[in-house]
């Protein structure tokens, strides 16, 4: 965070997990723990794509703000892409109404409220344009992949113009990759279609205090 205090309520944020001041909501810093770029970096490349995420990765890049260690379980390698897409993209990656509502019965209550002062300050969810066509879609795509929110979460990334949607399911990906415009990947090749040179800097740098900052892990 780039102040111990909140800008809005003065409340001490010294401690305080999540993007958000507990007394008034208001976002800390610039928003959450991650301190922009400095505007020195504009030869980065730079997209226009609209990407979103399932729930799995949405998870996962909240553990990533919270300071968690390098990856080392058998997603490794996804779970680095996704934390160097947060990081060196200009553009945020998005929610989708159903990956927030699948956020809902987390048990544990501080990991439940991280999530949502997380999706309140970054990742959305956008708007829906046309509901009831994505109800329709969703029954659609059930013909081909079993699962229902899965379908539910691309049929809303059909409606909000989503260029691609990121998840680790294979299944997800094999089934319905096929029957959509959205261009459903795995992180990593995603990442490395991208052709980010070696060195580049991030568009996003963790913020002073976050234990990130101290890890090249996530670094290109």
């Amino acid at each position: 965070m780039l102040t111990n205090a909140c800008p809005t309520c003065g409340t001490d944020l010294a401690t305080v997990p999540g993007p958000s001041c507990p007394e008034c909501g208001a976002a800390k810093g610039i928003p959450g723990v991650i301190a922009e770029g400095n505007g020195l970096f504009d030869s980065r490349p730079a997209f226009s794509e609209t990407v979103g995420i399932d729930s799995n990765c949405l998870s996962y890049i909240i553990d990533v703000l919270e300071g968690v260690p390098e990856p080392a379980d058998e997603l490794a390698r996804q779970k680095s892409a996704l934390a160097r897409l947060f990081f060196y993209r200009r553009e945020t990656l998005w929610a989708t109404p159903t990956v927030k509502a699948e956020c809902l019965p987390i048990r544990n209550a501080r990991r439940r409220a991280l999530h949502e002062s997380w999706m309140n300050v970054h990742f959305g969810p956008l708007p829906l344009n046309n509901p009831e066509r994505v109800k329709t879609r969703a029954v659609e795509l059930q013909a081909f992949h079993g699962d229902k929110d899965d379908c539910t979460i691309l049929a809303e990334a059909e409606d909000m113009g989503f260029d691609v949607l990121l998840s680790y399911d294979e299944e997800f990906i094999d089934r319905l990759g096929k029957h959509s415009e959205v261009r459903l990947m795995k992180p990593a090749p995603y990442w490395e279609s991208l052709k980010f040179p070696r060195g580049s800097p991030p568009s996003r740098m963790p913020a002073y205090g976050n234990p990130l900052g101290w890890q090249s892990w996530w670094r290109w």
